[in-house]
């Protein structure tokens, strides 16, 4: 059997059994709103995005609480952060949304401003409600952070960021990878992913490669093989000290996003491999 896909296999159900096992971490905060909205969408979104996830029924559960949390809590329902959240949420639990309460959202987030990928975002999570906003999504394009190009050695993190967050919601979480210019993209894609790993931002890493695994019906015979390299370095230079030496010894509060974007990575190379 394929080493990479014997791989895969072990993230995924490693990094599952790590979240199931600390669901309490998602849980609402009353005093860290903006940190718990944070997580708790991070959480749904990997449960939304990729479906065939170990991530197990009871997580499922756990955020039908949080909704009601959400519901309930007028100090939280006031905050535009949790629109989006509310959104996922509701995916998660396979609520219902009535056409008037998603023409309330919209209305909503129509009197903020919002920078590309937060609109992306937006428009990610009402489409998991049949919303159609196709024309609206390719309108951003040219504004994204990835059709900008910033040159490498101009960009901070917070571009980088900026830009796998682009590709996340624009592609809708890689199902519609429809951009022009794919093979330039797939380039800064690869020379962001060499910068990250030699800095040792891992998690910046990981969600490069889940971007790149987006694209792989688009890359090369070589860059596939590239791929197949430097995941191989992430894998071992940081998640196999870190997670497969000693599950239990893991800060999850610490790692909870790598562990989290990890889980999506192999999420999505296990229909991709």
């Amino acid at each position: 059997m394929d080493k990479k896909f014997l791989l895969n296999s072990k993230i995924q159900k490693e990094t599952s059994l790590l979240i199931n096992e600390n669901l309490p971490f998602f849980d609402i905060n009353q005093k860290n709103i903006t940190f718990s909205l944070k997580k708790i969408a991070e959480l749904a979104l990997v449960v939304v995005g990729f479906p065939n996830t170990d991530i197990d029924t009871e997580a499922n559960t756990f955020m039908g609480k949080v909704r009601a949390e959400l519901v309930n809590a007028e100090t939280v329902r006031r905050m535009p952060a949790t629109v989006d959240v509310f959104l996922l949420l509701s995916r998660v639990t396979n609520h219902k949304l009535s056409d008037t309460t998603l023409n309330q959202v919209e209305y909503l987030w129509q009197s903020y401003y919002l920078v590309p990928y937060e609109r992306l975002q937006h428009f990610y999570c009402l489409n998991q409600f049949g919303v159609n906003l196709n024309d609206s999504r390719k309108k951003l394009w040219k504004y994204t952070e990835v059709y900008r190009h910033y040159p490498i050695l101009n960009a901070d993190y917070i571009n980088l960021y900026n830009v796998t967050h682009d590709i996340f919601f624009y592609t809708n979480m890689g199902k519609t990878v429809d951009m022009p210019d794919k093979s330039a993209i797939i380039q800064r894609l690869f020379e962001s992913l060499g910068f990250s790993l030699k800095s040792g931002h891992y998690d910046l890493s990981v969600e490069l490669l889940l971007c790149l695994c987006f694209f792989h019906k688009f890359l090369t015979s070589a860059e596939l093989k590239m791929y197949d390299s430097l995941y191989e370095v992430q894998f071992t230079q940081f998640y196999k000290p870190l997670i497969s030496n000693n599950l239990k010894s893991v800060s999850f509060g610490k790692y909870y996003h790598y562990l989290l974007v990890s889980n999506m990575l192999s999420s999505c190379l296990e229909v991709s491999i």
